[in-house]
Formats: C-alpha cells, structure tokens, sequence
C-alpha cells in the first residue's frame, strides 16, 4: 500500500472498514488502537467500523432481495442508481453500527440507525445514504485520529473489495475533504506479505524500498469543492446524532434481552 511514513493513511474498505497511518512513536487514545509495525522501529495507528462491505451486502440482501455474492453486477447497478441521487440522499443520514461501535465511543450496544426516511425515500436514494453514512463515519474517525496526534492526514490509499466502487471512493472523498487513491492490487493483505517475505529474504534493504517496488497507486479522486460547504454541514449533523442515542441503546440492549 506504501503507507511507511507520515501524511498517507491505508483505508481498507472490505467487511469492516479499517483505516490506519504509520507513527514512530507509540501513542494511546480512544479514537484508535495501537500496534507494533512490522518494521519493528515505529507503530500503526488504526481505526476500525466493523461494518463495511459486510453492511451492504446485508442491507442489500434483507431490503432490496438481491445477492451481491451470487450477483456481483447488483453492485454496480445500484451504484449507477445512486449516482444519480443529490448529495445528502434526499434528507436520509445513517449511523453505520450495525455490529456496534468501536472508536471513539467503544460501545457495543450502539446500533444502527437511518434518520430522515419518508415515502419519497426509494432504493437509490437509501443505498447512497449508506455510502455516505459509512464515509461519515470515517471521516469522524480520521478527524479524532489527527485530534489525538497533532499529525494530519492527507490522502487516502483505498484498498480492498470496495475500492472497487469509483462512487463510493468519490463519497469518501468529498465527504472526509481528501483525495483517495484507488490502489491497482485490492488484495492488499496477501501483497504485504509479499513484502515482507522480500524484505525479509533481502530482496529489499527495508520496508520503504519494497513498498515503493511492489505497489502501485490507481486512480486518484478528488474531493469537489463546490460540495465542501454542504458536507461539513451534513458532518456536522452526523457527529451530533450518536450522542443523542447514547442513553437510549443500553436501555434497547436490556429490553432486548428479556
């Protein structure tokens, strides 16, 4: 993926949504977990929603009767759909936790929840509020990495199935303010051993030079800017609802559990 310094954060859109930048010196926050990387001289700073790909294969499979597994081409169509729908998806907004919720607020409980839906609300106009629900996500979850550090983040390496969705690297991009990149290899976990079993075999003096080697950056999608304004907006109504359901989902849990 060649995230081996500052600046590039690694965004794998697969079943969970998992995003992470390099550090050298170790830090500790609720808006991410720490590990030792592989380099052995720095760590890895990582965030993780543990509904990507795996929530919109379900949504699409319980609410819209189609398979992506066995029907991969529905993928694309509904992403033809939803390119069509206005930013903001009509005045829909989703919180993505549907298997909970990790950083920053650590709460197993949490659920997820779509706000705003009426009869107007058809299936590309719900599906594109999924995108944008799961970019949202992420962007809080880079604003309180970069909060925690003081480093920032400046462009995303998108890999995994749903780098395969140019429109949703667009949402992402236009919605967390940074350009994505859609990596050429989406199996970015089997080609980082690749990397190092090269840089262990000596093939490579170190991990920077075998990154530089074996990856290869795809196309770069660039935040738009005449939708700036409008999706600060949109975050800034998507940071203010997980608070004001906090209370309720214990008391959901509980009674779910009789």
């Amino acid at each position: 993926m060649g995230v081996v310094s500052a600046g590039a954060a690694y965004l794998n859109l697969g079943t969970a949504l998992v995003s992470g930048v390099y550090a050298r010196e170790p830090r500790v926050n609720m808006a991410f977990r720490t590990m030792c990387a592989l380099d052995r001289q720095g760590y890895v700073l990582e965030t993780s929603l543990r509904s990507g790909t795996l929530l919109i294969n379900s949504l699409v499979r319980q609410f819209f009767g189609m398979d992506p597994v066995t029907q991969p081409e529905c993928l694309i169509q509904l992403d033809a759909q939803a390119s069509s729908v206005a930013h903001g998806s009509a005045g829909l907004l989703l919180l993505p936790y549907w298997n909970g919720v990790m950083n920053p607020y650590w709460d197993q409980d949490a659920r997820g929840c779509v706000l705003g839906l009426s009869p107007d609300h058809g299936r590309a106009k719900i599906y594109r509020a999924l995108l944008e629900g799961l970019a949202l996500e992420q962007a809080l979850a880079t604003q309180r990495m970069v909060e925690a550090t003081g480093e920032p983040v400046t462009a995303f390496i998108a890999i995994g199935g749903g780098a395969s969705s140019r429109l949703w690297c667009q949402i992402i991009a236009d919605i967390t303010d940074r350009p994505v990149v859609r990596a050429i290899t989406q199996e970015a976990s089997s080609l980082g051993a690749g990397i190092a079993a090269a840089v262990g075999a000596g093939w490579y003096a170190n991990f920077a030079d075998a990154a530089s080697a074996m990856t290869q950056g795809g196309e770069t999608l660039l935040p738009a800017p005449e939708h700036r304004e409008f999706h600060h907006e949109l975050f800034e109504l998507y940071v203010d609802l997980y608070p004001r359901l906090r209370d309720l989902y214990p008391r959901l849990a509980k009674l779910n559990r009789r």
